[in-house]
C-alpha cells in the first residue's frame, strides 16, 4: 500500500486527517487507538455518510474519533486498503488543530513529534503518511 496522489474521477468510500499543531515551537501529529484494537495507533478516519463530502467527512471523523476540531489545510493523498470484507480508498487531509475536547469514542489521544508518532503509528500506511507530510512542510519552508 502507498500513498498515491488524488484522483477526483474515483469517489472514496472513506476520508481521515493527519491533523498537526505546533507546541513548544515544534510540529506534533495526532495519532490515536483503533477502535478495533486498542494496541493499535491510527490515525483518525472513517467512512463517507450519504451526502457527506471527503473533506466534511475527515473533519467530522477526526472530531469524533479524538475530540479535536481541526481545519483542512491541503488534501495529502490517497491510499487503498483491501480487508475481508471491503476495500477501502480513502482520502487523507493535512489539517490544523483548532482546539480540543476529551475523545467522545473513549480513545487514547497523543501528540507527537514525527520521528515519535512514526514510531508508535502500527501501519505503514500511517507512517507514510507523516513522512509525506514532513516532506511537503519542509518544501514551503524552503520556499519561504
Amino acid at each position: 500500500m502507498s500513498l498515491h496522489p488524488i484522483d477526483l474521477r474515483r469517489t472514496p468510500t472513506h476520508a481521515g486527517g493527519l491533523v498537526h499543531r505546533t507546541h513548544d515551537g515544534a510540529r506534533e501529529y495526532l495519532v490515536v487507538t483503533s477502535s478495533k484494537n486498542p494496541a493499535h495507533w491510527v490515525l483518525p478516519k472513517g467512512h463517507l455518510d450519504p451526502g457527506e463530502t471527503a473533506e466534511e467527512t475527515a473533519v467530522r471523523e477526526v472530531e469524533e474519533e479524538s475530540g479535536v476540531r481541526a481545519t483542512l489545510e491541503a488534501p495529502l493523498g490517497e491510499t487503498e486498503l483491501a480487508l475481508p470484507h471491503e476495500r477501502q480508498r480513502i482520502r487523507w487531509y493535512v489539517m490544523l488543530r483548532v482546539d480540543e475536547r476529551p475523545a467522545s469514542e473513549g480513545r487514547q489521544v497523543a501528540w507527537l513529534r514525527a520521528s515519535a508518532a512514526i514510531a508508535r503509528l502500527s501501519f505503514e500506511d500511517a507512517r507514510e503518511l507523516v513522512r509525506a507530510s514532513e516532506a511537503r512542510f519542509a518544501h514551503k519552508e524552503r520556499e519561504v
